[in-house]
């Protein structure tokens, strides 16, 4: 029995020395955002982030931009949990499987939350020429019947699932230092898009509660894409 355990509190050892080597040299070649689209707002978010976070890594960050769909997350999904290869998509990523029971993907079990790198309001608008200059006579969310209600666009970066924790609170820390500096900060709210930088835990927080909460909405209207 002694022999068993001492070979489990050595492989446990080997195992924690092996993260913290791969945290120290990583990265050692060019690291991947995947996101979906071109030239849309994921795009424009992820180069903004891969341009700051090349510097900072040492190595080039590359923008790997896929078609809207599964098919992003999916790559990210397949890939080796080494900390190249990350995901920026919308709150689709965790919305999508409440309403496709096709997926290949279970986002809380196949993804590692990094950060909530951005949010942006959803709003109202009108063209300039027409009449209407608000909506005072339709009542609020609130008062029909959605108390609490809001509408955020949001999107997250994750890593493939079983990614090393160190290499999870390295890749947080340095998006998060990108999302603050001044340059970065002000192209995201210039273009109406607010710059985050959570922790891990915070989008994971996120995440659930908004599963619960649009989960609901989702199953009493019957919105399905199947």
């Amino acid at each position: 029995m002694w022999r068993s355990l001492l070979i489990r509190c050595a492989a446990i050892a080997v195992t924690a020395l092996a993260g913290a080597a791969s945290a120290q040299t990583f990265p050692e070649r060019p690291v991947r955002i995947v996101a979906p689209g071109t030239g849309g707002s994921a795009d424009f978010v992820a180069r903004l982030i891969a341009q700051g976070l090349g510097p900072r890594l040492g190595q080039q960050v590359i923008v790997d931009n896929r078609p809207n769909g599964v098919a992003p997350v999916e790559i990210v999904v397949r890939a080796q949990p080494d900390g190249y290869t990350i995901l920026l998509y919308g709150s689709t990523v965790w919305l999508m499987p409440l309403l496709n029971s096709h997926l290949s993907y279970d986002p809380i079990r196949d993804l590692a939350p990094l950060t909530l790198a951005v949010s942006s309001p959803n709003i109202v608008v009108v063209p300039l020429n027409l009449p209407v200059k608000s909506i005072p006579d339709l009542p609020t969310v609130a008062a029909s019947g959605l108390p609490g209600y809001v509408s955020l666009a949001m999107s997250g970066m994750f890593a493939p699932a079983k990614t090393p924790a160190d290499l999870i609170s390295r890749l947080n820390s340095e998006i998060g230092q990108v999302l603050k500096t001044v340059d970065v900060r002000q192209k995201l709210l210039n273009t109406g898009v607010e710059p985050v930088g959570s922790s891990p835990q915070e989008l994971a927080a996120i995440m659930k509660a908004e599963i619960e909460r649009m989960g609901k909405v989702i199953k009493a209207a019957g919105i399905t894409a199947d």
